[in-house]
């Protein structure tokens, strides 16, 4: 049975989709800051909005890291 932090559980598809979700946010940014050639107050909310969601995507990969390492350690658990 999958427990829900397991990979591919609940827990780590919704960490996995919100990790999708702010790179998708970031990538907008940066197109549109490609795209539109915005003004300077503009051109420094998107870089904001871009660093921000980076700086999410890193701690989602934190998180993923964490659950994989988890479910390692319990399956290793499991078969001793």
């Amino acid at each position: 049975m999958t427990a829900k932090a397991d990979v591919g559980g609940y827990i780590y598809n919704a960490t996995l989709q919100r990790g999708r979700q702010r790179t998708k946010s970031a990538r907008d940014a940066l197109r549109r800051i490609v795209e539109e050639n915005p003004g300077p107050q503009t051109l420094a909310g998107l870089i904001t909005k871009a660093a921000i969601a980076l700086g999410d995507i890193e701690a989602v990969l934190t998180e993923l890291d964490q659950l994989g390492r988890t479910a390692r350690s319990l399956k290793k658990g499991e078969q001793a």
